[in-house]
């Protein structure tokens, strides 16, 4: 299977309501490289937070901190639940 490097449209992220813009995070964020998260903060978010205010934008964006929260806890599980299943497989396998 060839690799595809994601690159998300920033361009039109200007461009959307505050409920467009949270899903359009919930939706890239989590597929973007660190580089991209960067590149997105400096061509996208510091010039909305010099026109709108960096308080206006940080409200914003602190409204998706619940959300993350909640998708690491369920990372952290499934992460769990893999382990359990790896541990669970290998005594099968080994039968220790």
């Amino acid at each position: 299977m060839e690799h595809v490097d994601y690159a998300p449209n920033t361009a039109e992220y200007q461009h959307l309501s505050a409920e467009e813009r949270r899903i359009w995070r919930s939706d890239n964020f989590p597929r973007m490289t660190q580089h991209q998260v960067y590149q997105f903060y400096f061509d996208v978010i510091a010039p909305m937070e010099a026109e709108f205010g960096e308080d206006a934008i940080a409200a914003e964006l602190d409204e998706d901190f619940p959300d993350l929260e909640l998708q690491i806890q369920e990372l952290e599980q499934e992460h769990a639940d893999t382990e359990q299943r790896y541990v669970q497989l290998r005594r099968t396998m080994t039968g220790k």
